[in-house]
């Protein structure tokens, strides 16, 4: 529990920090959570002009799908706020530079230094207009839901946010061996955020459901949980969330120890 406090104690001093910067470059700040909103704009145009030939997507209808939208601009936002921007986007730098030496000397572990601590502010406010899309979609919806799955969905939201992070935390680790590469970040990101504003039923081959359901399970952070809210929890989505949370981050710790392991400092 003590480390516990302690994380949460750093998190939200770096959350402190990243207000008061964006409070004084306000400018900055407004076109920085203009150009966040304007990603989720986008995937609605994409699906008001889709759903102008058609009357439903892989079985999904509009407002189903915009649902998915408003959970998936949640969870992409706060990937890229609390694990992207700040975390796993710059880390080549900070190892080309040789600064990543100081966080790795501090005594709170590396892994949650660097990839967890450091908030992007624009992007956690941004989550507010997914839950603007919620509210519109469900307001559409005679959806009847229970607390048993309100839990269950949200459980599934942060396995799925496990999930993506460790994806994007493994993939970015490996600057610490091909230091000159910058876009291993972004290859991270783009491998979960892309795949998971559709609905998972579009994955309907065996080889695509191979690949998004385990091994790039990207469905987990949006497709699913919106899934779950209109039609209840599916035991087998509910428990494969779980264990591939456990799955996926373990294999993060330890390919990023085996990264920072063959580490040689810049400054040395």
């Amino acid at each position: 529990m003590k480390k516990i406090q302690t994380y949460g104690k750093v998190f939200f001093r770096y959350l402190s920090l990243s207000t008061m910067y964006n409070a004084t470059y306000r400018e900055g700040f407004f076109i920085a959570l203009g150009v966040e909103i304007f990603y989720a704009v986008t995937s609605i145009v994409f699906f008001n002009i889709l759903f102008g030939s058609i009357k439903s997507f892989a079985g999904w209808s509009y407002w189903e799908v915009l649902l998915l939208v408003g959970i998936d601009t949640i969870m992409s936002e706060l990937l890229v706020g609390l694990v992207f921007a700040n975390g796993t986007n710059v880390l080549p730098r900070l190892i080309k530079t040789g600064n990543v030496d100081y966080f790795l000397l501090k005594p709170i572990p590396s892994y949650f230094l660097l990839n967890l601590a450091q908030p992007y502010f624009p992007s956690v406010l941004s989550t507010l207009f997914g839950f603007i899309l919620i509210s519109i979609s469900l307001s559409h919806l005679a959806i009847a839901f229970s607390f048993v799955t309100i839990v269950g969905v949200l459980i599934m939201m942060v396995s799925g946010f496990i999930i993506a992070s460790s994806i994007m935390i493994m993939v970015a680790s490996l600057a610490f061996i091909f230091s000159y590469s910058n876009t291993f970040p972004r290859i991270g990101m783009n491998l979960t955020i892309n795949f998971s504003d559709k609905p998972h039923h579009v994955y309907n081959s065996l080889v695509l459901k191979s690949v998004f359901y385990f091994i790039i399970p990207a469905i987990f952070l949006s497709s699913v949980p919106a899934y779950s809210i209109m039609h209840g929890i599916d035991s087998p989505f509910f428990l494969s969330a779980i264990g591939l949370a456990v799955v996926f981050s373990l294999l993060s710790f330890t390919v990023w120890n085996y990264m920072i392991s063959n580490y040689t400092s810049a400054s040395s």
